[in-house]
């Protein structure tokens, strides 16, 4: 059985651009399957239009370049300074594609536009995650270089 990393070779070597293109950090533990980011967002709550427009763009972006967008989940009560979204991609291979058109594409370069013209998000980060649901045997999943799971 290849480890991650091995895994993560013939990913990245089986999609043109991608072995020279700027990879994810943690692009060994993501070749295995979906990968869903989850982006957690601190917003200007004065600016939450601006934001909506362009959390709306995103989401067509997203799901026009090959991955399901999973929606944003705004302010209603508690902290109005809090945002999050959530959406995925059938491989590291389909997000690296969608990553490749940063800076680039002009429609990804208006979206982000919205974002830095109104200064509707103070910050954000992202973390990628594998999704655990009910009822798919493809939950489980290879430890990272320890062989498989334990039961």
């Amino acid at each position: 059985m290849p480890s991650r990393i091995e895994a993560f070779a013939d990913v990245r070597d089986g999609v043109p651009g991608l072995a020279q293109s700027h990879v994810h950090p943690d692009a060994a533990l993501l070749c295995w399957g979906v990968i869903t980011c989850v982006v957690e967002y601190v917003i200007d709550a004065r600016k939450i239009d601006a934001f909506e427009r362009f959390a709306t763009r995103w989401m067509e972006l997203v799901d026009r370049h090959g991955g399901t967008h999973h929606g944003y989940f705004l302010p209603a009560e508690g902290a109005s300074d809090k945002a999050l979204a959530l959406f995925s991609f059938s491989s590291l291979a389909v997000y690296e594609q969608y990553r490749a058109r940063f800076g680039i594409d002009p429609d990804f370069l208006e979206a982000d536009r919205i974002r830095d013209e109104s200064g509707c998000v103070l910050r954000y980060e992202r973390t990628f995650m594998r999704p655990l649901l009910p009822g798919h045997d493809d939950n489980r999943r290879l430890a990272p270089d320890h062989g498989p799971p334990r039961a």
